[in-house]
């Protein structure tokens, strides 16, 4: 999965984020069939997964989804019991390392937040060759699968 993030300049110091999303936890679809203890993930993290606690049938529009854990969210027929990554028994992110190039841009600062499913890197362009550049996080999760995704970035004057 590749991404574009917003453009540098060469002088600034930015934090950049990606995102990871399990690939144990199926995404909210409309009109989704479900049985009490499947797990759904939002189509936008929010650090929770949601446990179906009552059975049935998704809306066509995906619910305003309650974010305090164990609060309940209801769906169509169907009601969901918002979980944390940990209390869903689902992997977290455990590390990652990034890559860059071409050389010239410098890793200042990194950052993992498992309640957001999400990694952060502060990147430092200053003293960078102007361009397009590459950063690939490989995210190693909890179960020990690595997960690799990309994002380009500019640095402009």
């Amino acid at each position: 999965m590749s991404v574009a993030f917003p453009d540098l300049k060469q002088a600034d110091v930015e934090w950049h984020t990606f995102e990871w999303k399990t690939t144990h936890v199926q995404p909210w679809q409309p009109g989704l069939v479900v049985q009490t203890g499947d797990l759904i993930r939002p189509t936008v993290p929010n650090g929770f997964f949601f446990e179906v606690t009552t059975a049935g049938e998704l809306a066509g529009r995906e619910p305003n989804w309650n974010t305090i854990a164990a609060a309940t969210t209801p769906d169509g027929s169907a009601v969901f019991t918002a979980r944390t990554p940990a209390a869903a028994s689902e992997p977290t992110i455990l590390s990652c390392t990034y890559a860059m190039s071409p050389a010239g841009l410098v890793e200042d600062s990194v950052a993992i937040d498992n309640d957001r499913m999400e990694t952060r890197i502060r990147i430092d362009a200053t003293g960078a060759d102007l361009g397009t550049y590459t950063i690939t996080a490989t995210m190693t999760d909890s179960s020990g699968e690595d997960h690799i995704r990309s994002a380009s970035l500019t640095v402009v004057a």
